[in-house]
């Protein structure tokens, strides 16, 4: 299979963190970049998460019922009850 170059651009810092990690492992940058590209490709996607965790409908209803403010603490009501613990 006919290969192709790759060049990509990183921190010094990030540079010298993943030099520690890859000579744990003993794998190379080529290694640790087709394994990626590998395990992106086997799974569609990234292989890890990225973005925000969606609400269950527990949370989703509670985020959308309305608030009686009327019965809310005052901030010193507040901290009252908070030096009391």
């Amino acid at each position: 299979m006919a290969s192709a170059n790759l060049q990509i651009a990183i921190t010094k810092e990030d540079r010298e963190s993943i030099d520690w990690v890859l000579e744990e492992y003993g794998m190379s940058y080529s290694q640790l970049i087709n394994m990626f590209l590998k395990k992106t490709i086997n799974e569609a996607g990234l292989p890890f998460y990225v973005g925000f965790e969606v609400p269950n409908q527990e949370t989703l209803k509670a985020l959308h019922e309305p608030v009686d403010l009327s019965k809310a603490m005052t901030f010193e009501e507040y901290v009252k009850e908070m030096n009391e613990l």
